[in-house]
């Protein structure tokens, strides 16, 4: 599921899968000004094959879930700890 798009309730790609955990998706948006989400397991509405997708809008997901954390290795799996 790492680096899998996600998106809203409303249709908004807010980033990619980045870490994981067993009670949160941290989501990764840009690349030289970087926005981490950091979204519950409860938030997810389900997967296609294609696209992770959120029971919330994007205005939630901005307003409620963002940090600046970069999420810790010893607490989540991370894209490129296979």
């Amino acid at each position: 599921m790492l680096d899998q798009s996600v998106h809203t309730s409303d249709d908004v790609d807010i980033g990619d899968i980045d870490a994981l955990s067993r009670d949160f998706i941290v989501i990764k948006r840009g690349y030289l000004n970087e926005h981490y989400y950091y979204i519950p397991i409860t938030k997810v509405e389900g997967w296609d094959g294609e696209v992770l997708w959120l029971k919330i809008k994007g205005d939630e997901v901005k307003s409620k879930y963002e940090r600046q954390i970069v999420p810790d290795p010893s607490r989540y799996y991370i894209k490129g700890d296979y």
